[in-house]
């Protein structure tokens, strides 16, 4: 073995010193140079940083190209097996490669130091390439080549294909960390929680090449010398099998010991039939997403990772969502069968993605037959696979203002252009498309059009001057209101909240029959299941915040047939009415006023949807998310040591923890 060593030695020193001295000469006029001088420094560690890449490329290239046959067979037949052979030929060259970057840079480092330079300072100026960058690709170079050593009789042909090979590799590597794996099993694998970052892909890079040594170990070892084409098989295999274990490896290690915790909740986002809701939580990064049931019975991880965009199909049994790609602007969608949690992708990878399967704030069909997908898009599942219906041009998602019963039709609104804030006052020369609604006369028509479903063409059915808001189509099709704000000052200590007088027109689609309300505005959630009823605000412009009342508005007669006010609810002001989907019992959600007129506590009460049996249930801390299938309420609560999401029994009055953050 020594004289294995000694050869070794002897090979590679007349290379190891020319590039030394070198370097040392280098290092002499970089200083002298500059001597005095206020010159450009540090071209000798650039010089250094330069070399120790191609002496690595070669280094590697050489430890066992530069035999020939001839020099393998007669090592061969040395009393020691070849994989000592290998590991010296291996450990002397490594240790004269690491030898000669020690004294190449510590020459040039110290005679910068001698002149009063920081020399790491310089060094990092000269190379602005991280330091872990560095390292890995100067272990990538020596490795990949060292593999490529062992199966080819030339060092500049292992040089050049190593190069080529380790870019191979690195660009797999990057698409299946960043591309492959999260666009085919993201939220399943929650290759987000990895939070991939410069380090992480390094060290992971540092394993792939270190395998490539083993892998040309077990080829050259296992492998008689003149079976060249019998060693490539199986260096090649034995690396695609060691990197196939390291992956999997990974996965696993991401499956069991990277499972997402929920002491941060993002969002919870109810299902429309009532019977689930999902919620996103995360802890440091952690994240991922959870159906539970309103009952509390069942909680189910069902994806990891940076998920966003949650929302539901109208029958609630399709759960949509958006994953972010980790490291990248790309986003894509992906459904969940509830209650199974089967999940497959519906769109591949896109950047910047602004809109989402199943945005909540953009429900689809009542019974769910059509899904948003897109600005104008639908989509319905027919035979197994997705169609897209492509809406009129004057339509868009966020102006559906509802649906006929059976789906065949859909109503949307277009109003003019506004200011999001009326409080502040209008500029003194605001764009053309401003509609400034302190103005008595609004420019501008508001106009809603339904459309036949699939994708049938747009049809005006009412249009108005000014910016009509609260626009909505009863039940049964036949009625639509909208309400309009007019001009105005508050009066009186307790008026602020009105800032304008309202006015409502009731409007009959059938004969085109209108009617105005003034001091009216409508509750989008308080029809009453036969359409011919709805629950609106009233409040006479200027007038006291506790003389705010909610009516019952018969549509066939314009008429008030049951008033809710102060009165009714032990002196509390109403705010708003939400009947529930199966139309059976209502919720009314008053508040107390502070002695200056600002609201304090807050209560949910219960009643028919005619305004009967009016108790009160609660005093609530929170978001009321919606209704259950079986009639009570989930709430967002807070209280004293964080959040909850609660279930509220509107017969007992009694709360029930649904999903609690966990403790920290």
């Amino acid at each position: 073995m020594r004289a294995l060593i000694w050869k070794e030695v002897r090979e590679l020193f007349p290379a190891f010193i020319l590039i030394l001295c070198a370097a040392m000469t280098l290092g002499i006029v970089d200083v002298w140079y500059n001597w005095d001088k206020d010159r450009f420094v540090g071209i000798s560690l650039g010089f250094c940083w330069l070399i120790s890449m191609a002496a690595a490329l070669l280094s590697g290239a050489n430890v066992m190209a530069r035999e020939t046959h001839g020099q393998l067979s007669f090592l061969s037949s040395w009393p020691v097996s070849r994989a000592r052979i290998w590991a010296v030929k291996v450990a002397v060259t490594v240790v004269m490669l690491a030898l000669l970057l020690v004294l190449m840079y510590g020459v040039c480092c110290g005679l910068l130091s001698m002149r009063g330079y920081d020399a790491w300072h310089i060094y990092t100026e000269m190379v602005p390439v991280p330091q872990d960058i560095q390292i890995a690709t100067l272990v990538g170079l020596f490795c990949f080549t060292l593999m490529l050593s062992t199966l080819l009789r030339s060092p500049m042909a292992a040089a050049g294909l190593g190069v080529l090979f380790g870019g191979a590799v690195l660009l797999l590597q990057s698409y299946l960390t960043y591309d492959y794996l999260p666009g085919r099993w993201g939220p399943w694998l929650g290759w987000g929680v990895l939070d991939i970052s410069e380090a992480a892909a390094t060290v992971t890079f540092i394993f792939i090449v270190l395998v490539a040594v083993v892998a040309a170990a077990w080829g050259f070892v296992r492998t008689p010398i003149m079976e060249s084409w019998r060693r490539v098989g199986r260096t090649f295999g034995a690396y695609g099998v060691l990197v196939g274990v390291g992956f999997a490896l990974t996965i696993l290690a991401v499956l069991f010991a990277g499972r997402p915790s929920a002491k941060l909740l993002g969002s919870v986002e109810l299902d429309p039939t009532g019977h689930w809701f999902a919620v996103t939580a995360r802890d440091q990064g952690w994240g991922g997403l959870w159906l539970v049931d309103v009952g509390g019975e069942r909680r189910r991880l069902i994806a990891r990772g940076p998920v966003g965009g949650v929302g539901w199909s109208p029958a609630g049994d399709r759960l949509f969502l958006t994953w972010c790609f980790p490291g990248t602007d790309k986003r894509s969608d992906w459904v969940v069968e509830v209650p199974s949690g089967h999940m497959r992708r519906l769109s591949k990878a896109e950047p910047y993605r602004q809109w989402s399967w199943g945005i909540e704030a953009f429900p689809g069909s009542p019974k769910g037959t059509y899904w948003p997908a897109g600005k104008r898009t639908f989509v319905t599942m027919a035979g197994g696979k997705l169609r897209r219906t492509e809406m009129p041009e004057q339509f868009t998602m966020d102006s559906v203002i509802g649906w006929a019963a059976d789906e065949s039709v859909v109503y949307w609104a277009i109003r003019p252009h506004m200011r999001l804030s009326d409080s502040l006052p209008p500029p003194e020369h605001p764009p053309a498309s401003w509609t400034i609604l302190d103005a008595e006369s609004v420019q501008g028509t508001t106009t809603v059009f339904k459309a036949v479903m699939p994708g049938g063409n747009a049809e005006k059915i009412w249009e108005a001057r000014g910016v009509w808001w609260g626009t909505a189509i009863s039940p049964d099709g036949r009625w639509l209101v909208a309400q309009k704000r007019m001009n105005g000052k508050p009066e009186g200590p307790l008026a602020p909240a009105a800032r304008r007088a309202h006015r409502m027109v009731l409007v009959d689609l059938t004969s085109g029959r209108m009617h105005y309300f003034d001091d009216f505005w409508p509750s989008r959630e308080g029809w009453t299941p036969d359409g011919n009823h709805i629950w609106c605000n009233k409040r006479a412009y200027g007038k006291d915040i506790r003389e705010q009342e909610m009516n019952l508005l018969d549509l066939n007669t314009a008429q008030t047939v049951r008033t809710i006010g102060c009165a009714e609810l032990d002196g509390q002001v109403p705010s708003y009415i939400n009947i529930s989907p199966r139309g059976d019992r209502m919720y009314v959600m008053s508040y107390d006023l502070d002695a200056h007129g600002k609201q304090k506590d807050r209560y949910v009460w219960t009643a028919k949807p005619d305004g009967a049996d009016l108790r009160v249930v609660a005093k609530v801390d929170g978001e009321i998310l919606g209704w259950t299938h079986d009639g009570h309420l989930v709430i967002w609560d807070r209280y004293a040591d964080g959040t909850a999401i609660v279930r509220l029994d509107l017969d007992t009055g009694e709360t029930r923890v649904l999903f609690a953050p966990e403790r920290r």
